[in-house]
């Protein structure tokens, strides 16, 4: 079942021209109370004067990227006395500083607080933008008996109104001649422009320079969050119209034009992420959402979260989806339920796999379980801390296999037989003799999954969803936090999968929605939804990417000055695992070089975790050298210390790295970076913490901070320093040089890490107030040095 808008030409008056609500519903205060929008005839545009507020109209606080042109925008100040109106220096200099971008100020010069401004912007921006759309459209309504309702005795404005609105106003648009209905669609496009214009007003962008001395509450965020709802509904009628014009859509949505995303929601994100771990969220998933806008923190916490204990999870990773094994106890369908279990043969299993071939089962009408081969077949990708999993035998409970059943029958092919059924539960052996024949399952694992018809995601989050009844942004929210994106396995499950579907309380979803044409690519934009799609892609990348070869681009600056950018396949996993974990941390290279495509035959041969993962590096081959740069546990022995001993809490910075890949064989790692090397500093200790050096040869001078978490407490025997390309992050390593070499010897350095300083400064330094024997001297080498490290 697809999940997009119908053909809204076909809609009826009052009914909806798409399958699910666009925006997630939520209430926000009542606060215009005492001046509420007057529904005067003498229109919306000089409310304002009416109820007795003024714009600051100065140019300085609206301005727009240089690429912006926004022809009309004083035709649409012209619309409105207040904002022809001066505000005086006296006022503006009286008014307290706050967050709010664009202020607004009463005609009388009397000063007001936020609430009041607030109160104002929601009878104006919110009440006074409906009734002109409403009239525009042709749709009669009582906008407040619509819009408020009372919830723990208070009055409240209920924004999940829009989506009702938007379909009349859509449908009543839909049956205009067309001439009629192209003027009003411009007229409502005056108005968007008009709210578009003002949403500096609802732009929180808090200065950390700047000493605020009031600031919005959490109630207030919400109200001019609702405005800015308001603001996409209307684009979203506009954007099903068949008179609308793609381009002004285009250019109001375009992410540059800083008054329509504002980036920096700092109050709605602080007030929601309190909110969302009230609620149950991580605080890994709240880490993970600090990139977006605070509205997306915000829609977030609109439904509780399945309660897990979080109390041991990071900012990276969540813990709570660790299992025992000893202590598993798998579920059944409902609590209560004492159905038996149906167990699979494990010699049956064992002959397939002895073959080399995937064991799959058919589940007969009568739920028996029939081990077979080279049959089409869905696997499933399930996490084990659901309940779904057996570390004791091949089973499950008889009601869990007549669920499956039941999802086997949906994705049946019509005029074929019903598929079988891949679940590591069933068909991976479990019992001790059979340990050999275990390892050759997950030898195959990238097989199975890549062959399967359908994987099919059960997770118990979605599946007590009802996808018809939320909106698309609800369940991309919960498709980019629920338990199966967060585990290290499900990765390569979803990588490697043809086609992928999740199981909702209303049935079988697919995972991925595709855009039909230039309006819909704009839908998930205006509701919310694009953040989302790209977080998840982000979290599940297409093969293409992380199978991708490795990437060097070299851009020319001139002058004898270039940046090389490049971006291996281990970035894009990199990204792809950050966040995610798994209870067995020696699965994780097996895991990650099934994803990539690698055989991993010798990888299951190994038991450690250091030599697994040092083994998955060398398979690599090609790593961005910046992978010797931040604070993270490192396998213990030579030549693969620099190697992170895992990758899911990497502290990868970028993508891309700028200087050309490192190389990894038996050796160490291969790469290239400018160092320093010291003349005589031998088990040197910093002063205050800090390092101070001289390049003899150019005079150049340099400052070092130790880290706390370095251990750097002196300098080793034969010192030396490696600088992170491009000086990111001011990382610099600490090596130990394992030979003596001129400094412009064609042969690598070979060098082990001590640990890590930052780099304070550098250049023409004042060290008139440091020692002479505290100056440690040597010399910078070539920014193409080759070293190797062990």
């Amino acid at each position: 079942m697809q999940r997009s808008p119908a053909d809204p030409s076909i809609a009826k008056d009052g009914e909806t021209p798409y399958v699910t609500p666009p925006f997630i519903e939520f209430t926000v205060p009542y606060l215009c109370l005492d001046v509420p929008y007057d529904y005067n005839p003498q229109g919306f545009w000089d409310f304002p004067e009416r109820a007795g507020w003024m714009l600051d109209g100065k140019a300085l606080h609206r301005t727009f990227p240089t690429h912006i042109v926004w022809q009309d925008i004083h035709h649409l100040d012209a619309e409105y006395t207040c904002r022809s109106r001066a505000v005086s220096e006296e006022i503006l200099a009286r008014r307290p500083r706050d967050s709010l971008r664009l202020k607004c100020f009463r005609i009388n010069g009397q000063a007001s607080t936020l609430s009041e401004e607030v109160a104002f912007l929601q009878a104006w921006l919110f009440f006074g933008v409906l009734a002109e759309v409403s009239s525009t459209c042709g749709v009669s309504a009582d906008l407040h008996a619509e819009c408020i309702v009372v919830e723990d005795g208070s009055r409240m404005v209920s924004v999940g109104v829009l989506n009702s609105l938007i379909c009349r106003w859509h449908a009543s648009l839909n049956v205009l001649p067309d001439g009629v209905a192209r003027e009003r669609v411009t007229r409502l496009l005056r108005v968007v422009k008009h709210v578009m214009s003002l949403q500096t007003v609802i732009s929180t962008y808090g200065d950390p320079k700047k000493s605020e001395t009031r600031s919005l509450t959490y109630l207030q965020c919400k109200v001019l969050l609702s405005i800015r709802i308001l603001f996409r509904a209307i684009l979203f009628v506009l954007s099903l119209s068949r008179h609308r014009d793609l381009g002004d859509i285009h250019f109001l949505m375009d992410p540059q034009l800083e008054e329509s995303f504002p980036s920096r929601w700092d109050e709605l994100k602080e007030y929601s992420n309190e909110e969302l771990l009230d609620n149950g969220w991580c605080k890994s998933e709240c880490k993970l959402l600090e990139q977006m806008d605070g509205s997306c923190n915000f829609f977030a916490t609109r439904f509780k979260r399945w309660r897990m204990d979080h109390r041991r999870c990071g900012d990276f990773t969540c813990l709570a989806d660790q299992i025992d094994e000893d202590h598993y106890k798998t579920i059944h369908v409902e609590s209560g339920c004492q159905c038996t279990s149906i167990i699979v043969n494990p010699e049956e299993l064992r002959n397939i796999l002895k073959k080399g071939e995937v064991p799959v089962v058919d589940i007969t009408d009568e739920d028996e379980l029939v081990v077979n081969r080279d049959r089409p077949y869905i696997a499933i990708s399930h996490v084990w801390s659901h309940g779904l999993g057996n570390p004791q035998e091949n089973s499950l409970p008889l009601c869990q296999i007549r669920r499956l059943r039941q999802n086997l029958s949906r994705l049946q092919v019509v005029g074929e037989s019903r598929p079988a059924v891949w679940i590591d539960t069933l068909c991976i052996p479990v019992a001790k003799h059979f340990r050999e024949y275990r390892k050759r399952a997950i030898e195959l694992m990238g097989r199975t999954y890549d062959r399967a018809e359908v994987v099919l995601v059960l997770d118990r989050e979605l599946q007590r969803v009802d996808a018809r009844k939320i909106p698309t942004l609800q369940l991309d929210i919960l498709k980019a936090f629920v338990g199966w994106t967060r585990r290290l396995w499900t990765l390569q499950e979803a990588a490697l999968a043809r086609k992928v579907y999740i199981e909702t309380v209303s049935g079988l979803e697919p995972f991925w929605a595709n855009p039909k044409d230039g309006s819909e690519t704009l839908l998930p934009q205006m509701c919310f939804r694009e953040g989302f799609k790209g977080l998840i892609l982000d979290r599940i990348p297409p093969l293409t990417v992380l199978r991708q070869e490795t990437k060097v681009d070299k851009l020319e600056l001139g002058g004898g000055f270039s940046i090389v950018t490049t971006r291996t396949a281990l970035q894009s996993l990199c990204f792809a695992v950050k966040h995610r974990s798994t209870s067995k941390m020696e699965d994780e290279a097996i895991i990650l070089a099934i994803t990539l495509g690698m055989d991993v035959k010798n990888l299951v041969a190994l038991h450690d975790v250091d030599e697994r993962i040092a083994q998955f590096f060398e398979m690599m081959r090609d790593v961005p050298c910046d992978i010797i740069f931040g604070d993270c546990e490192r396998v213990r022995f030579a030549p693969y210390r620099w190697a992170p001993r895992s990758l899911l809490n990497f502290p990868i910075v970028k993508l891309d790295s700028f200087a050309l890949p490192g190389i990894c064989d038996s050796r160490g790692l291969h790469a290239i970076y400018q160092g320093f090397i010291f003349t005589d500093a031998s088990a040197r200790n910093p002063i205050d913490d800090k390092y101070f050096a001289i390049d003899r040869s150019s005079g150049l001078k340099y400052e070092f901070r130790c880290q706390d978490t370095s251990g750097i407490q002196q300098l080793p025997d034969k010192p030396a320093l490696i600088f992170r390309p491009n000086n990111i992050n001011e990382d610099v390593a600490v090596v130990n040089l394992h030979q003596h070499l001129a400094i412009d010897s064609e042969e690598p350095f070979v060098v082990n890490i001590v640990g890590y300083l930052k780099l304070e400064a550098s250049g023409g330094l004042d060290f008139s107030t440091i020692g002479p024997d505290d100056i440690l001297e040597g010399e910078t080498t070539s920014r193409d040095r080759a070293w190797i490290i062990t």
